[in-house]
């Protein structure tokens, strides 16, 4: 298969931003395909959602960085993750952070293991990565979004 046929045969899944490859079930609607799997697209992204949310909070994290440690200012989801989760919770004081496991009144803990908010910003960034508005580094070098497993090092292009 010749590499414009490949990559004409893959997509970008809206929600998650991981690749979508040519399966022959889709081949009489593949043009319509626009979603990996039934769970993301239920789970479509809306304005003004936290999805979108993530997405601005890494942008400017990045923006940020980049004037004060020039072009090698570098961020990770989960930074990205807690700023945005801090400004959320700074505008609705009412809700009750879905990191924090309460055991008694007054009792506090930061549950270790990661959320689904955690697994929601990963997918931002790798709309973004998509779009080509920033690169995914894993140990100094970019890697594939769609193959990327644990700390993704966020980037804006040179």
């Amino acid at each position: 298969m010749s590499q414009v046929t490949r990559s004409a045969l893959q997509k970008i899944c809206a929600t998650c931003g991981r690749q979508i490859t040519w399966r022959k079930k889709w081949a009489k609607n593949w043009d319509a395909i626009t979603y990996c799997s039934d769970p993301c697209r239920k789970n479509k992204i809306r304005p003004n959602s936290l999805d979108t949310t993530f997405e601005s909070k890494i942008l400017a994290l990045l923006a940020h960085g980049r004037t004060i440690h020039g072009l090698a200012a570098s961020i990770t989801c989960e930074e990205a993750e807690q700023e945005a989760l801090d400004n959320n919770k700074n505008d609705k004081p009412d809700e009750e952070d879905p990191e924090t496991v309460r055991e008694s009144p007054g009792d506090t803990r930061i549950d270790s293991q990661p959320t689904s908010t955690r697994e929601r910003c990963r997918q931002a960034a790798r709309r973004l990565a998509a779009r080509g508005e920033i690169l995914i580094t894993q140990n100094g070098k970019v890697v594939d979004p769609s193959f990327a497993k644990g700390v993704m090092e966020l980037k804006l292009p040179s």
